[in-house]
């Protein structure tokens, strides 16, 4: 195995990265500038649950045009909230938990 020859070898056994999609690389950016900066242009091609987001902006927590979300001065305890609704390894069932929800 590749393992294997790489321990024979003296090498370290491991490999760095995982392959990123189009789709993770826009998530990534709309999920870094919310975090960020508390606002995001959203690309057409993602939208989040719309359901949800209506919810945070009729409780004051962002404001969403339809194109762009901004996390309010009320939302900015629930910041990780609105970002993590880009965020489909998340919301994908697992018996394996990859990342931290917040509570």
């Amino acid at each position: 195995t590749a393992y294997a020859a790489s321990i024979e070898q003296g090498s370290l056994a491991v490999a760095r990265g995982v392959a990123l999609t189009e789709d993770d690389r826009l998530r990534r950016g709309v999920i870094e500038s919310i975090m960020c900066d508390l606002t995001a242009e959203l690309p057409g091609a993602l939208l989040p649950d719309a359901e949800v987001l209506r919810g945070f902006a009729a409780d004051g927590l962002v404001e969403w045009d339809g194109r762009r979300v901004t996390v309010t001065e009320r939302g900015r305890p629930f910041v990780r909230n609105v970002a993590a609704l880009f965020d489909v390894y998340l919301q994908r069932a697992s018996s394996t938990p990859r990342h931290a929800v917040a509570v």
